[in-house]
């Protein structure tokens, strides 16, 4: 949570993960939200924070953004949950051997590629970084912060 409206949730010297939103107003020349909120997770503590009202009005509204609010109070509240316990780092061992077996059965694309291809590829110019084509699939095992056991 380093960019965008999730920012201001940043944990300093913490890993931390998480995603924010906001449900717009229906009512017509109101400028607000109805509710905000963010979910979050370190490697040892997930935590989720909700604001607004269930049944908005004209009167009854939120003018701020979740990077302005919701975040901010997060970080305030998991800063006291995690304090005294040592950072820790994500570790995602099944996505780097997945990514380990694609290397090995994947031959780059400069082998596979037909010889117009590869001109092709020459001539088409960098996409920004963070834009991809292709949809993003989770890789990340389900995650239980230790100390947790499934129900049984």
């Amino acid at each position: 949570m380093k960019e965008r409206t999730g920012k201001r949730a940043a944990i300093p010297g913490r890993e931390l993960a998480g995603k924010t939103g906001s449900t717009e107003m229906t009512i017509p020349g109101i400028d607000g939200v109805k509710d905000q909120w963010i979910v979050g997770y370190t490697p040892q503590l997930v935590g989720a924070l909700w604001l607004g009202y269930d049944r908005p009005d004209e009167t009854h509204y939120l003018t701020t953004t979740s990077g302005e609010t919701a975040a901010v109070i997060f970080r305030r509240i998991m800063e006291k949950a995690l304090a005294g316990q040592p950072a820790a780092r994500f570790s995602l061992p099944l996505v780097k051997k997945e990514e380990q077996k694609r290397k090995k059965h994947d031959p780059p694309a400069s082998e596979s590629a037909p010889p117009k291809a590869k001109e092709q590829k020459k001539k088409e110019k960098p996409r920004p970084p963070g834009r991809c084509r292709a949809p993003l699939r989770s890789q990340a095992p389900f995650f239980r912060p230790n100390g947790m056991k499934a129900r049984t």
